[in-house]
């Protein structure tokens, strides 16, 4: 048992995360913890951050981090920091918030070393039923009998998709779940589902373990949350490459593209008036601010609305909110991702979270925005399966023997 507690600790972490952010769907209800999200959520956010330097603290002193997952963590660290360092010289906002959430999110970082594979796999598939059925067995129970409210109408879009695929229907509500709202409820289910899949494959598990991620897809396309689709294809698609037989700067390249080549062409693309047309021309807005390329950004700025909080893509909101350290701690804490996935034995689900998280990155972004009042859910779940990976054993391919039979 003594062994085995620091594991639990940072398990503990992580639910512990996931539960300050469902508490906002239960102050929805409401009977959630109303006092956690006073003052936008800082009250929730100060207590993870305290609750997180206990979880640091633990881990440097328990667990021996290997070298690699001291980088991640490092690099983490920078991304999620650089936005607060920004807050003392730029942008309109002196939020203190954006400090805690710093301390929090490198907290998961830690906890992801903490959890032993098998144990931080079960949490994965405890979330994914959670997200899954729950949030679908909440929105029947609306159905039925008009409560807990998880679905929402008003878009007449839901209705134009589904009469693309031969289901004529008008009026269709979209479906927030267990999660603060549907495009959260679409980036879990994603990534859980990329996770939950590659594992299950590479278990050969029978048909009843097949259950939970059906449900997860149908939470996933009840949301109509394309980022989650976009994720769920680029994750299985590219986690079926064998990518540990190359360089790591190939599938770094590759990831990178994914949410870079959107920014690239939304300059010589126009689309009407649809949304993917408003994410490019407030790309063109956030590229032509004055100091946006400065070594700080632009710092982070009040959110004229709750659409328009964040750049809605990753490497420009990191690059506008924490500047050249901020996105190096990005690119680096990716780059290291990926080293992580390739020296590890089983390396599917990584690389499957890897690129999923790359997709998201292409129309949205996983950090902490000024509109938001906790942590986003995705972003734990995917440091925290990063990280972990980072403690894998090295794959045999990176194994070399030498005279006497040993491994090097």
């Amino acid at each position: 048992m003594a062994r085995l507690w620091p594991g639990y600790a940072g398990a503990g972490y992580l639910l512990l995360a996931q539960l300050v952010t469902f508490n906002v769907v239960l102050q929805a209800w409401p009977v959630g913890f109303a006092r956690l999200q006073d003052e936008g959520g800082a009250p929730g956010l100060r207590m993870l951050a305290v609750v997180g330097v206990g979880v640091i603290a633990v881990a440097l002193l328990t667990v021996g981090l290997t070298r690699l997952q001291r980088w991640q963590v490092a690099g983490l660290a920078a991304w999620v920091v650089a936005p607060a360092l920004s807050t003392l010289f730029l942008g309109s906002l002196r939020d203190g918030r954006f400090w805690t959430v710093a301390l929090a999110s490198t907290a998961v970082g830690f906890a992801g070393v903490l959890a032993p594979p098998d144990l931080l796999r079960k949490v994965l598939f405890g979330f994914g039923w959670f997200f899954g059925w729950g949030s679908v067995a909440v929105a029947v129970s609306q159905l039925a009998f008009g409560a807990p409210t998880v679905l929402i109408g008003g878009d007449a879009r839901y209705g134009r998709w589904l009469s693309a695929v031969g289901l004529p229907v008008k009026d269709v509500s979209a479906l927030n779940g267990l999660a603060p709202g549907r495009v959260f409820l679409a980036m879990n289910c994603g990534l859980l589902l990329v996770f939950v899949v590659r594992h299950l494959l590479a278990r050969r598990a029978g048909w009843r373990s097949w259950i939970m991620p059906v449900g997860l897809l149908c939470a996933l396309a009840w949301s109509f949350g394309r980022v989650g689709f976009f994720a769920v294809g680029l994750g299985l698609l590219a986690a079926c490459v064998p990518w540990e037989r190359w360089r790591t700067g190939w599938a770094f390249v590759a990831g990178l593209a994914a949410f870079t080549g959107p920014l690239l062409v939304s300059g010589a693309v126009t689309l009407g008036h649809g949304t993917t047309q408003w994410r490019f021309d407030l790309w063109h807005k956030y590229l032509s601010a004055p100091g946006v390329w400065g070594p700080f950004g632009i710092g982070p700025q009040a959110p004229p609305d709750p659409i328009r909080g964040h750049a809605h893509n990753q490497l420009l909101e990191t690059l506008a909110s924490g500047g050249w350290i901020g996105v190096a701690g990005l690119l680096s804490f990716l780059y290291l991702g990926f080293v992580a996935a390739g020296r590890a034995a089983d390396n599917r689900a990584t690389y499957g979270v890897l690129f999923a998280i790359c997709a998201m990155f292409a129309s949205d972004v996983l950090t902490f925005a000024p509109t938001f009042t906790v942590l986003n859910s995705a972003f734990v779940i995917a440091v925290a399966v990063i990280v972990n990976a980072g403690s894998s054993p090295a794959h045999d391919r990176l194994l070399r023997e030498t005279p006497d039979g040993a491994h090097v």
